[in-house]
């Protein structure tokens, strides 16, 4: 009759911990993973793909406020946590009421296994506002496919406002 090893228990337990952490690297570590840095003026606003996928969550979608007379620089870096390279075309263009307002940039992309690309921009809001704008301003999308992912941000241009000096005598 064979011996039964004495720590069998421990083995098994030992190889289920490994398996559970090999789980949460493939699931969580490996992939595509995006994320837009805007800034406008001295506001600088990150959006990773979690804020994305989860917008209910969030309650709204990712969203930026640009000045009248202002401009926003976005930076869209893309990681490759895959053991294989990726190559897509990455689009960005501007939309409003369901209407494509401007192609802003189509790019071809080619990232290395484990390696990152970074695509940077800038939006001007004058150029996006066709006649006087209003208090309420206006709204925008700026929407960026990467293959067959597409993302939207929300872009609110409003007018600057310059408070009243009253004189006093």
């Amino acid at each position: 009759m064979a011996a039964k090893p004495k720590n069998l228990f421990l083995y098994l337990a030992v190889v289920c911990f490994i398996g559970i952490i090999l789980i949460f690297f493939f699931d969580g570590y490996l992939g595509l993973h995006d994320t837009l840095s805007v800034t406008s003026g001295e506001t600088t606003q990150q959006i990773d793909a979690e804020q994305w996928t989860n917008q209910e969550e969030w309650g709204y979608p990712p969203q930026i406020g640009i000045v009248y007379d202002g401009k926003a620089s976005f930076s869209y870096e893309i990681a490759n946590r895959r053991f294989s390279s990726y190559q897509t075309a990455v689009d960005v263009t501007v939309w409003r009421d369901q209407e494509k307002v401007s192609d802003v940039l189509s790019q071809n992309i080619n990232i290395k296994a484990f390696g990152k690309n970074k695509i940077e921009w800038t939006l001007d809001a004058a150029k996006l506002v066709t006649g006087i704008i209003t208090a309420e301003g206006k709204t925008f999308t700026v929407k960026i496919r990467m293959g067959d992912t597409e993302r939207g941000v929300v872009v609110y241009v409003y007018a600057a406002s310059v408070p009243k000096l009253e004189a006093k005598y």
